[in-house]
């Protein structure tokens, strides 16, 4: 199997990219389109080409360096007791970006009691990885 991206023309917009594979069945050489890429822009694509040539790009650990690395297990812990207890849906029985907030700003509480305005800003409740784990 072999994975490309195709540059598909369109008469009166711009053109589609498709992440492609190439595979053999019956002895035949076939395609299969895996992807839409056209959306994620030129320089994107660009290196995900690169990619697929066998170039290597720069690793992120080149890129980032990590400044403070906090376990998730006392998160998950929390958010697993949470919905152990139904509390998610006592809250609001329709998952929503606002339930998950709320989720959030509870876990946070329990995690690291602070005042309520501190717990409120975003930063606070980045700080235990609650809202990304409730979204997940």
């Amino acid at each position: 199997m072999f994975m490309f991206i195709s540059k598909i023309p369109n008469r009166n917009s711009p053109p589609s990219y498709l992440l492609r594979e190439s595979y053999r069945e019956n002895g035949e050489v076939k395609k299969r389109t895996l992807a839409n890429l056209t959306k994620l822009g030129p320089a994107i694509i660009a290196k995900i080409q690169e990619e697929l040539k066998g170039n290597k790009l720069v690793p992120v650990s080149e890129i980032f360096e990590t400044t403070k690395n906090l376990p998730h297990g006392a998160v998950d812990a929390v958010l697993t007791a949470i919905r152990n207890l139904k509390l998610d849906q006592i809250i609001d029985p329709n998952p929503s970006r606002q339930r998950n907030l709320v989720l959030a700003m509870i876990a946070q509480r329990i995690l690291s009691p602070t005042s309520k305005l501190q717990t409120r800003h975003y930063r606070c409740l980045e700080r235990h990885d609650a809202r990304t784990r409730i979204e997940n």
